[in-house]
């Protein structure tokens, strides 16, 4: 009979032991899981900030497109050659009728206003803090 209590309380002690080790693997496993969706919300992210950076890297490439347009156009004028000529080298320049009484300058200003807004409005849908009333109070006041 005492052999029979010793292999109870041996089979007692292996169900305790396999039942501690059941939840010790389901708590790995919940672990996991949760690992797993973190993963997929950093991947997500991270591809949404590739997107980011080619569409930056694009806008780069035009925008040094356009310097070196006006670079051109500029020799152009200094060389004397008409007009017509110098805005075929210049298709980004401002509208003559609309804004006659803007200078370039200030249409060069606009434009980077415009770039920067535009920048800053998608690093704000990416989640980025940045802080709105310091660069939208800024915006606002240089129109």
């Amino acid at each position: 009979m005492a052999k029979l209590q010793a292999a109870e309380m041996s089979l007692y002690t292996i169900v305790a032991a396999i039942q501690a080790m059941e939840r010790k693997v389901e708590s790995y496993a919940k672990w996991l899981l949760s690992l797993d969706g973190r993963t997929g919300v950093a991947e997500k992210k991270i591809s949404e900030r590739e997107k980011m950076e080619m569409e930056f890297g694009n806008q780069l490439a035009t925008l040094g497109a356009v310097i070196q347009e006006n670079h051109l156009a500029e020799e152009a004028g200094e060389r004397g050659e008409p007009a017509e000529e110098r805005e075929l080298l210049d298709p980004v320049a401002p509208p003559r009728g609309a804004g006659q009484s803007k200078s370039g300058r200030d249409w060069q200003k606009e434009l980077y206003k415009n770039v920067m807004k535009g920048n800053f409005e998608t690093l704000l849908s990416l989640d980025y803090t940045v802080s709105r009333p310091d660069i939208l109070s800024w915006m606002e006041e240089n129109p």
